[in-house]
């Protein structure tokens, strides 16, 4: 078992940091955001989704002293990087790091079949799933589906195929779909509402660390997407931000933002 891991890219030239946070967390809460609006005609009611994202709040507490924990610094630096639009990862255990592309899940599946395995090995080398984990199936904006299974027996290594146990998909996808370990966000920001010291101190005796980003599936999979490697067959995270900049993030060369608005998402 492996401690949280913070994952990010605070340079441009695709440097990755890692934050461990060293213990277990104090709390994970994870809050389902809907954005939509109801219309009426005919006397029938009508609703426009124009968005679905999570909000995902983590809560370290009470660990080191003043003036002398490393961990503390590290996470002073992260704000700022955070606070310019700054993308980070976030995995409640190292050890299950694991993200995936599945295959156009249908209704009644048994087994997820991935592109090629964990997309974030780079994150995590040896990151896989095992027996009783659970797993998330979600499709972005605007199918905007999420549902959670357990993992079955078997996968093999790589991991290319995830079975699942006692449940099957309950929805027809459509198109490919983001599979990740529960506890495992590969794109989370902070939102402008959230600007607010993400450490603090009990009158200058320890620090917490406590701060609420947005995960957006339609971010993590616009991410794979212009980072995919065809010729190994899985997609890499290799570190845009959501900054006014210009990131050049794939083969494509486009910005991030650009491919959001290409999708859809605000």
């Amino acid at each position: 078992m492996g401690t949280p891991r913070i994952y990010y890219y605070p340079d441009d030239d695709g440097s990755l940091e890692t934050i461990d946070i060293g213990a277990e967390l104090s709390d994970l809460q994870e809050i389902p955001n809907g954005y939509a609006s109801d219309g009426r005609a005919g006397g029938v009611c009508y609703r426009s989704l124009t968005d679905d994202d999570l909000s995902v709040r983590i809560v370290f507490e009470r660990f080191g002293e003043i003036g002398s924990s490393s961990l503390e610094r590290k996470l002073q630096a992260l704000q700022l990087h955070l606070h310019r639009g700054g993308l980070i990862g976030f995995s409640r255990d190292h050890a299950k790091t694991w993200a995936a592309i599945a295959s156009t899940p249908t209704r009644a599946d048994t087994i997820l079949y991935t592109s090629g395995g964990n997309g974030f090995t780079a994150w995590s080398s040896a990151g896989d799933l095992a027996v009783g984990d659970e797993v998330v199936c979600e499709m972005p904006y605007p199918l905007a589906q999420r549902e959670i299974h357990v993992v079955g027996s078997g996968g093999g290594t790589p991991r290319v195929q995830v079975s699942l146990s006692g449940s099957t998909v309950i929805r027809t996808s459509g198109g490919d779909a983001l599979v990740r370990w529960r506890d495992f966000y590969p794109a989370l920001y902070l939102a402008e509402s959230q600007f607010r010291p993400i450490v603090t101190h009990d009158h200058r005796r320890n620090f917490t660390f406590d701060a609420t980003f947005t995960y957006s599936a339609s971010t993590a999979a616009a991410l794979w997407e212009t980072n995919v490697s065809p010729a190994a067959g899985v997609g890499e995270f290799t570190g845009p931000n959501l900054r006014d900049e210009s990131y050049d993030i794939g083969a494509g060369g486009q910005s991030l933002q650009e491919i959001l608005k290409g999708r859809g998402v605000r």
